[in-house]
């Protein structure tokens, strides 16, 4: 039996006209991670496996910055 390998790509625009913040933090699912925005305002985040998550239509995931936080669901593209 031939086990599939799950890739996930996640990419966070932020589109306020404020100053960009330098770090935000996300969570996706259950990973928390903080990232750098570049000076457009965007981070890719590349994930060469999300075990379990192509089991999952909707994962929960939440931005934050600054003492601002959003809470969200991502639907899965197939």
């Amino acid at each position: 039996m031939e086990k599939r390998e799950q890739a996930s790509k996640l990419t966070i625009e932020y589109i306020r006209v404020k100053l960009i913040p330098k770090e935000i933090g996300y969570r996706v699912n259950e990973s928390t991670e903080i990232g750098t925005l570049d000076e457009h305002g965007v981070l890719t985040v590349k994930d060469d496996g999300c075990e379990g998550c192509h089991k999952l239509n909707e994962i929960p995931a939440a931005i934050e910055w600054g003492r601002q936080i959003n809470l969200f669901t991502l639907h899965l593209e197939e």
